[in-house]
């Protein structure tokens, strides 16, 4: 290759690294401006908690959390209603949220059974509770197969 087309091409591999690092350059997130938001996930976990190995929130924290949402969204959506998570359904209704609660579903049949009696039982009981979901995700991470 001459050299006069390798500084082409080297000028035109800067020229494209320049524009692309000018258009998606970092920019600040603006400030809160204090719309609602009509749900989120939450996961109530925090750093080094993971519920594969039985980790469970704290109620504080549980509760802290969601008094930090109460201004800032309409409802939350859970995905496991054993242990502590079995209480936000309560504290979300006495600070006027609504919940999406969810049932998580595996292929641990005595688990996922106990888990849907649990959330049938917290949906009777809480008003808070709108709608429930029951192992949407199973199927897509293979745990349960499906019944055709």
């Amino acid at each position: 290759m001459k050299r006069s087309t390798q500084l082409i091409l080297a000028a035109c591999v800067l020229a494209n690294l320049a524009v692309w690092a000018w258009v998606y350059r970092a920019h600040e997130a603006p400030d809160w401006t204090g719309t609602v938001i009509s749900g989120v996930s939450f996961s109530p976990y925090e750093a080094g908690q993971d519920p594969k190995f039985g980790d469970e929130p704290e109620e504080a924290t549980i509760k802290r959390d969601l008094i930090q949402l109460k201004d800032h969204v309409r409802r939350v959506r859970t995905y496991n209603v054993l242990g502590t998570l079995g209480t936000i359904p309560e504290y979300a209704g006495t600070l006027g949220l609504t919940v999406t609660a969810g049932a998580w579903i595996d292929s641990d049949q005595a688990k996922s059974q106990t888990e849907v009696d649990t959330l049938i039982k917290l949906a009777i009981r809480h008003i808070s509770i709108e709608r429930v979901l029951v192992g949407n995700e199973a199927l897509l991470r293979k745990d349960v197969r499906q019944i055709r």
